[in-house]
C-alpha cells in the first residue's frame, strides 16, 4: 500500500469535491481510491456506504513505466483520466450525502 498526498477542494455550492494528487501517478500502475464511512461533507454528514474504486494509469509515450508525467512522456493523460473518474465518483458520493440529509429532515 502506498499513500498518495492529495489536495481536496469543494465547489462553491459544497456539492462537488475535487481531489488532486500532489505528484504524478506512476504509469501502468493500479490504484485503489477508498473513501471510508469516516468521511464527512462540509456540514458534517457521514458517508454511508463506503465507496471504493480501482483504476489503472496508462502507459506513457516513452513506452515504459518511467517518466515524470511532464513533457512528452504522456503520463498526464493517465492522471487526467484518473482524476475525471475520481471526480465522477465523488459527485455520486456527495449526491448520497445530500439525499441522506434530505431524508433526515
Amino acid at each position: 500500500t502506498v499513500t498518495i498526498a492529495i489536495d481536496i477542494s469543494w465547489s462553491p455550492d459544497s456539492k462537488t469535491m475535487t481531489i488532486e494528487p500532489r505528484s504524478n501517478l506512476t504509469h501502468l500502475t493500479e490504484y485503489t481510491w477508498k473513501i471510508t464511512t469516516a468521511a464527512t461533507d462540509t456540514v458534517g454528514n457521514e458517508l454511508y456506504p463506503e465507496v471504493q474504486y480501482t483504476f489503472t494509469t496508462e502507459k506513457g509515450d516513452d513506452g515504459g513505466n518511467g517518466g515524470d508525467g511532464n513533457g512528452d512522456e504522456g503520463g498526464i493523460s493517465g492522471l487526467v483520466i484518473a482524476l475525471v473518474i475520481i471526480v465522477v465518483v465523488l459527485v455520486v458520493v456527495v449526491a448520497i450525502f445530500m439525499m441522506r440529509e434530505q431524508n433526515v429532515e
